[in-house]
C-alpha cells in the first residue's frame, strides 16, 4: 500500500519511484526519486505518522496558478434544462506529510505526470492553467490511482439553449479530493448559464462511501479570500 499512513522507517518502490524515510543519528533523512526529479531532506523531529496523500494537481513545477482546465476530447453539446452526470480523468500530484498534529507538515510533493499548462481566455488577458486532455464518458473510467483521479461532473444547462462543452475550468480552492489504494476521486459541478459561460465548483463528499478524505494544501486558513467557485467567462 502506497497512498496512506505509514511509520519510520519507510520504503516505497513503485515503477521509477523510490521514496524512504529512515532514522540516523537523532535525525530522519527523506529520500525520494522518480526518474530524473530528485529529492532529499533531513528532518529532526521525533518519527511521527508518515502521510502519503493526492493533493490538488497544481503545485508542480511550483505554485504558479491555482486554476485547471479540463479539455474535453469531443464535445459535449447539452441541451436547455438538462442535467447529466459524466466522469473524466484528471492529474492527480502526490505529496509527503509528516504528520505530528492535526495540520501535517508538507516534505514533498511529485508526480507521474509531467506538468503542462495553457491559457483560458485572450493571449493577453487570459488566466494560466494547469491543462489535461480528457475523454468525457458516463461510467467510470478504470484509472492509474497514483497517477490520475476520476472526477465526477454533474453538468447543468440552466440557460434557454443548446450549448457546448469543450472545457471545464475549476479552482483549486476548496477541490475535495477521496482516496483509496485503488481510486483517487472528486465530485464536481457545472452550472451552464448560457452559451459563453458556466460556473464551476466542488461536491464535498466521497464517490464511494469506502473512500477517505485527503489532506488539502489549498485550505482556507492560508488563503481566507479565495472560493472554490470558478466563473467561465471566457466560453466553453
Amino acid at each position: 500500500m502506497i497512498l496512506g499512513e505509514h511509520s519510520v522507517p519507510l520504503t516505497v518502490e513503485h515503477g521509477d519511484l523510490i521514496l524512504s524515510i529512515t532514522k540516523e543519528r537523532g535525525m530522519l533523512v527523506y529520500s525520494r526519486t522518480l526518474g530524473a526529479d530528485t529529492a532529499s531532506k533531513l528532518i529532526a523531529g521525533e518519527p511521527r505518522t508518515i502521510l502519503i496523500h493526492p493533493v490538488e494537481p497544481v503545485n508542480l513545477p511550483k505554485p504558479l496558478t491555482s486554476n485547471y482546465l479540463l479539455d474535453f476530447e469531443r464535445p459535449l453539446v447539452v441541451a436547455p434544462g438538462v442535467s447529466r452526470v459524466v466522469f473524466m480523468k484528471f492529474p492527480i500530484e502526490l505529496a509527503v506529510f509528516y504528520s505530528e498534529s492535526k495540520i501535517p507538515h508538507k516534505i514533498d510533493v511529485f508526480s507521474f505526470e509531467k506538468p503542462r499548462f495553457s491559457l483560458y481566455g485572450e493571449l493577453r488577458t487570459g488566466l494560466l492553467c494547469r491543462y489535461w486532455k480528457s475523454e468525457v464518458i458516463t461510467i467510470l473510467p478504470k484509472i492509474e490511482s497514483l497517477k490520475q483521479g476520476i472526477m465526477e461532473l454533474a453538468i447543468s444547462n440552466s440557460s434557454s439553449e443548446f450549448a457546448e462543452v469543450t472545457k471545464a475550468v475549476f479552482s483549486a480552492f476548496g477541490m475535495k479530493l477521496y482516496f483509496s489504494e485503488r481510486m483517487v476521486a472528486v465530485r464536481a459541478k457545472m452550472d451552464i448559464v448560457s452559451t459563453t459561460a458556466a460556473t464551476t465548483d466542488f461536491i464535498d463528499s466521497p464517490l464511494r462511501s469506502e473512500l477517505k478524505k485527503a489532506t488539502e494544501l489549498y485550505t482556507g486558513k492560508k488563503f481566507p479570500l479565495a472560493t472554490s467557485r470558478f466563473e467561465m467567462r471566457e466560453g466553453l
